[in-house]
């Protein structure tokens, strides 16, 4: 979905190998119903989708991030768009917004001191700070320059100020890991038998809450 190329650019900011995104032109989201757009067209400068008849959006001319941060950025929302719920999608694109006020938008390496100072500016929305969470593990999790495991364990121990009414049950609904995914979408695939009345049932309740 992305790779690194050498830029010759001796910059601060430029430091590191440049981020391509290669995502596909189209990616598939999870929808509620049939009756809204199944795919997120990536070509375009403004990613939209949709849920329950609700648009949503990230404006990529609107994120005023250096272009290797961009790249970064576009193959998370990619992911996340794949991965989460259409709701939570939304959530990360509106951390990206909030990102590119801040100092962190002109572009990798980030110093720990500013990086923290930032995280500490996102400590009164734990959504912030959980999405933040989760895109910095996203990235040391695919090796990407400028990511390491040793700051992602700082930014962990930073609690939020407050926690919202049911934003915990929120977000752990949609967090299943792939590996997870994949053995409930097998297990729910299943032809059920008829003489397995209990097969049946858990089958239908799986198919109820997937």
């Amino acid at each position: 979905m992305t790779k690194l190329v050498d830029q010759e650019d001796t910059s601060p900011s430029s430091s590191l190998p440049a981020y391509v995104f290669e995502g596909p032109d189209q990616v598939v989201i999870r929808t509620r119903t049939n009756d809204q757009p199944k795919y997120v067209d990536t070509r375009l400068s403004v990613w939209t989708w949709y849920d329950g008849g609700l648009a949503m959006k990230v404006d990529w001319v609107a994120l005023k991030f250096s272009s290797d941060l961009m790249e970064i950025c576009k193959s998370f929302m990619a992911y996340a768009l794949e991965k989460y719920s259409p709701r939570t999608a939304q959530m990360f694109a509106n951390l990206f917004h909030k990102l590119s006020k801040t100092d962190l938008a002109s572009g990798l390496p980030w110093g720990k001191p500013l990086l923290i100072t930032t995280i500490e500016s996102l400590r009164e929305s734990r959504r912030d700070l959980v999405g933040f969470r989760i895109f910095y593990r996203w990235a040391v999790g695919r090796g990407i320059e400028g990511f390491d495991l040793n700051t992602y364990l700082i930014i962990k121990e930073i609690k939020s100020s407050r926690v919202a009414p049911y934003d915990r049950i929120y977000l752990s609904q949609s967090c299943l890991e792939i590996s997870e995914e994949a053995q409930l979408l097998k297990r729910i695939e299943q032809e059920a038998t008829p003489s397995s009345w209990e097969n049946t049932q858990i089958n239908v309740l799986l198919h109820l809450g997937f």
